[in-house]
């Protein structure tokens, strides 16, 4: 027994709290190669004459899963880091252009926090004379007839102002894992001014 392993001295002082009763305990290991091994212990006391004379116990290799569920929570920190830290912002709507999901890079280009937008039509964010423009890009992506592959339109911040933006939508409406319009979009104004 490892007694550096805070884990298993917990499993180990359960056991006994428990008069020696069934015990399960997840231990990390290394094999004779130095590789990380993950197992399920199950341990039950055998009690004699009110002592504990044996310990039977069985050992499951849960490795593989562990490793799965660690390589997948790699991918959702490595996807979320991507999210929060990418200068576009991200929105995905219903085919309406109703806002289902509001990446967090949306906050520091329009000041909105993620709540505030949720729910809303994405269209009350753009300025009234790029209105057209939008809807139609819009519904053209939406019935898959993509003839544009972005628009620049002026977009509503929290404090009022307007930022021109250069925006792309992406049907994913069939994506299962998706299933939504996602319109990135991202601060063009120095362009534009130049411009």
């Amino acid at each position: 027994v490892d007694f550096s392993d805070q884990r298993r001295l917990a499993g180990l002082r359960k056991f006994v709290q428990n008069r020696f009763a069934t015990t399960t305990v997840e231990t990390r290991e290394f094999d004779k190669h130095g590789n990380v091994k993950y197992f399920l212990n199950r341990m039950t006391g055998v009690v004699e004459q009110e002592k504990l004379q044996r310990v039977w116990g069985t050992q499951q290799d849960i490795t593989a899963q562990r490793l799965a569920e660690e390589k997948l929570r790699e991918s959702e920190f490595f996807f979320r880091n991507l999210f929060v830290n990418s200068l576009d912002g991200i929105f995905i709507t219903d085919e309406q252009g109703i806002i289902t999901f509001v990446s967090p890079s949306v906050t520091p280009i329009l000041g909105f926090e993620n709540e505030e937008v949720m729910g809303d039509n994405c269209f009350a964010y753009v300025h009234p004379e790029d209105r057209e423009l939008a809807r139609n890009a819009f519904e053209t992506e939406r019935d898959d007839e993509t003839t544009v592959e972005f628009i620049s339109i002026r977009v509503r911040q929290k404090s009022g102002n307007w930022l021109w933006c250069i925006v792309r939508g992406h049907n994913l409406l069939s994506n299962p894992h998706v299933k939504g319009m996602v319109i990135n979009f991202y601060n063009d104004t120095f362009r534009k001014k130049t411009e």
